[in-house]
């Protein structure tokens, strides 16, 4: 599966949350969203999901024990509002 396919159904995956007030999504979730979308097995998503981690097209973070997908630009945004209020 090239990148060049996951990582915009990841993205639209992710920006259609936002619209619902997530800043981000479960891997899990993402995975099985976006392998619905592409009618692909969530583990070859999940491949093509590491190596679009791994150039930072998206970001990983841990919060509260869960391992949560963001849009690099949400995730900058959210850690720029929460030091301003903590």
């Amino acid at each position: 599966m090239p990148l060049s396919i996951v990582l915009p159904e990841a993205q639209v995956t992710l920006l259609e949350a936002t619209g619902k007030g997530h800043c981000a999504l479960p891997v899990e979730f993402l995975e099985d969203e976006a392998g619905k979308l592409l009618l692909v097995d969530s583990k070859i998503v999940a491949a093509a999901l590491e190596r679009t981690l791994s150039v930072g097209d998206l970001v990983r973070d841990q919060i509260g024990g869960e391992d949560l997908i963001f849009l690099p630009g949400l995730k900058r945004a959210e850690e720029g509002i929460a030091g301003r209020i903590g």
